[in-house]
């Protein structure tokens, strides 16, 4: 079992994503949460049907609208971000039973093709001292989050919407 807790999440107050980079932690209250990210203005998140690439505020608009809890984690911007984003963004057509969600982000940020899930993800830029802030809204404990599961609940809810489509 791998586990995060985050320290203060602040309540949501970002104004701007230019020349900003974050992690999106969206149902975060979900085991498994989905993952996304964006840099400076532009989402990503690969999903079942597919990927999703649009502007932040088309995707905060719906997560709004619809109250989804979710973390924003807020990253060190680093420019190499920008440079890997369109090349691993196409290398990744939709999520299987080998690539979640995770999998491009993890290229993005790190460079690497390991696979983790989220909470080692999150210790690795702790550890690397890449995060900078957490932002949330719609959190059941906002203040004392933690992330806790394991690599075959990642795998039940990929087999789980996988048998849906």
């Amino acid at each position: 079992m791998s586990f995060f807790q985050f320290k203060t999440i602040q309540e949501f107050k970002v104004e701007s994503f230019v020349n900003k980079t974050f992690l999106w932690i969206i149902h975060a209250d979900k085991i498994p949460p989905h993952i996304a990210l964006s840099v400076n203005e532009q989402y990503f998140s690969l999903k079942i049907n597919g990927k999703d690439i649009q502007n932040v505020q088309t995707i905060l608009s719906f997560i709004i609208k619809k109250k989804i809890p979710f973390i924003l984690v807020e990253l060190t911007h680093d420019s190499s971000y920008e440079k890997r984003f369109d090349i691993i963004v196409n290398k990744y057509p939709q999520v299987n039973h080998q690539i979640t969600c995770i999998v491009p982000l993890i290229e993005i940020l790190l460079n690497k093709t390991k696979s983790f899930i989220l909470p080692e993800l999150l210790n690795e830029l702790n550890q690397k001292k890449r995060i900078v802030n957490y932002f949330g809204l719609f959190l059941p404990n906002f203040h004392h989050f933690v992330l806790s599961y394991n690599k075959n609940d990642v795998q039940q809810r990929v087999n789980q919407l996988l048998n849906k489509k």
